[in-house]
């Protein structure tokens, strides 16, 4: 049992790592950004980046984790994963296509 504890918080400790790292070069990227671009631009930048995280939060979905802690994987669940998030994705590729082609932002 004290070595699954180990496991445990050695991935945690390696997922928290990985999400502050995240996190700091966002940071870091948009303060040059905002450093680099006229406000109105900023923005532009802003409304596309928040459309993007929101499709790839829709894309993702939590299969891919199904996946892994799933015990036997066939391969028709990694075709179902691979066929879902393409669809999604390309669905939501389109819909941000129209939503700038629509809105004059770019």
């Amino acid at each position: 049992m004290g070595d699954l504890k180990k496991k445990m918080l050695k991935g945690s400790l390696w997922s928290l790592t990985s999400q502050l790292g995240y996190l700091i070069i966002i940071l870091l990227t948009n303060i040059i950004f905002t450093r680099i671009l006229p406000p109105s631009e900023f923005g532009k930048i802003g409304v596309v980046m928040f459309f993007i995280l929101v499709s790839g939060v829709f894309v993702e979905g939590g299969l891919g984790a199904a996946l892994v802690r799933k015990e036997k994987i066939k391969k028709i669940d990694y075709s179902t994963v691979f066929t879902f998030n393409l669809i999604l994705g390309v669905f939501f590729f389109f819909i941000i296509c129209f939503i700038r082609k629509n809105s004059g932002l770019l």
